[in-house]
């Protein structure tokens, strides 16, 4: 689901299932993760994130975000040009922070925010959705001063987190790649039949490596993991459709009903009916 308004530099996005986001030419897009975690794919690199991360593009990069469990990822998108930056009530320190930041060298950031910055943005974020929608006579000199403390204040969070040597100096191990990775195809193919000799095959690794050092890594089995994914995306389909329970689960990997009623109530405390049944009274 995307909702946007013509002409309106806000927007809001929420999945299930993959969304690939890309800025404009010229442009660059903040998006602010709001609910939800899972993991991105960015120049054939896996990784993985959660509420209260954020991204920067520029230029027509893109990413490849696919959800992961739990509650549906959403995301607050706001694109804009430096051409429409009114820097004049910035001081020269402000002006040089913003042409450091934006300089556009860097195409792409990765932010994982501490609580404090990201309650910051999403407030200056909301405020100027707010203020942009106002048709006050001084509105439009409200949203410019708004607008600049909400860049400022992103370019000072980001030179402090220091993203740029988070993601392009990091060494990240084959470990932590090959378990992202594998969490990746799970999410993307959790309605196949998944065994570890494929997803082991899928990194180039020994299959009982693999299984070692991802439970060592995540504290749960790869089959727990793969059960949990099923499991949260058949619940997800019980709360939002009338799908037949048997259709629910052979789209979540499980080709018999008893199996799949016994890995439900095991994660769940409940059957997959008495969980419809449930989840729609609470609705009520």
């Amino acid at each position: 689901m995307i909702t946007t308004k013509e002409n309106n530099p806000f927007g809001t996005i929420e999945f299930t299932d993959t969304y690939k986001l890309k800025a404009l030419p010229s442009t660059w897009c903040i998006a602010l993760a709001e609910q939800g975690s899972g993991s991105y794919l960015h120049q054939n690199l896996i990784s993985d994130f959660q509420h209260r991360d954020c991204f920067l593009l520029y230029d027509a990069e893109d990413i490849t975000l696919s959800y992961g469990e739990g509650k549906p990822c959403r995301f607050t998108l706001f694109s804009f040009s430096m051409d429409e930056v009114d820097t004049s009530g910035a001081a020269d320190k402000g002006q040089q922070l913003l042409k450091q930041f934006f300089s556009g060298r860097v195409t792409f950031q990765h932010f994982s925010l501490p609580r404090k910055n990201y309650d910051a943005i999403r407030a200056l974020l909301k405020l100027c959705s707010q203020i942009l929608q106002d048709t006050l006579p001084v509105s439009p000199m409200i949203y410019r001063h708004t607008f600049l403390a909400l860049i400022l204040y992103f370019a000072q969070t980001g030179f402090v987190l220091k993203p740029e040597s988070q993601l392009f100096t990091k060494s990240f191990s084959t470990r932590e790649v090959m378990i992202a990775q594998v969490k990746h195809l799970i999410r993307q193919n959790y309605a196949d039949p998944l065994p570890l000799s494929y997803l082991a095959a899928y990194v180039y690794a020994n299959p009982s490596y693999l299984s070692r050092i991802f439970k060592a890594d995540t504290g749960m089995c790869l089959s727990a993991f793969i059960n949990q994914v099923r499991i949260d995306n058949a619940k997800q389909l019980l709360e939002d459709t009338d799908e037949l329970i048997i259709d629910i689960a052979i789209s979540c990997g499980f080709n018999q009903i008893p199996h799949f009623n016994r890995i439900f109530k095991e994660y769940t405390g409940m059957s997959p009916s008495a969980y419809r049944k449930a989840y729609r009274h609470r609705a009520l």
